[in-house]
């Protein structure tokens, strides 16, 4: 399992993560609003069409953020986890939800483990954007299937 598809996993499993996101239903049941891309989508698609993402719903988008190596052994990967709020409160809600369900945790494989800082919301920058609440991982373990 790859360090992005773990994270992934473990933010989707938790119920404080899941409880702070907006959500949506699909084809496939309820989705969260969990993406794993350094961009938000502009749209999902749910079960009756397509809905529109804006600045009031609440989501996350987490990338790597640092160089992949090109070997197998032991590494160190930094991700960023962007938690997107309509208002600071919210955005520190979802930062503190994935926080302390990353800190210093290991995937379910037991290959990776996390080291996490947190940091205050950066406000919108216009009436288009939302506040961002920033986590900051630090994945340690054996490189695989990235």
């Amino acid at each position: 399992m790859s360090i992005q598809s773990a994270i992934n996993t473990i933010l989707e499993a938790d119920p404080s993560v899941v409880g702070a996101v907006d959500s949506y239903t699909s084809t496939s049941g309820t989705e969260y609003m969990i993406f794993a891309s350094i961009g938000l989508p502009t749209t999902v698609k749910t079960a009756t069409g397509t809905q529109k993402l804006s600045t009031e719903n609440k989501t996350i988008n987490h990338y790597y953020i640092s160089p992949i190596p090109g070997s197998n052994e032991a590494v160190q990967i930094n991700y960023v986890v962007d938690c997107r709020a309509d208002t600071e409160v919210e955005s520190k809600a979802i930062r503190d939800a994935v926080f302390n369900t990353l800190n210093r945790q290991r995937d379910d494989n037991n290959c990776y483990f996390f080291v996490c800082a947190k940091s205050e919301p950066i406000p919108p920058k216009d009436a288009d954007d939302n506040y961002n609440a920033v986590v900051n991982i630090s994945a340690h373990g054996l490189l695989n299937n990235e």
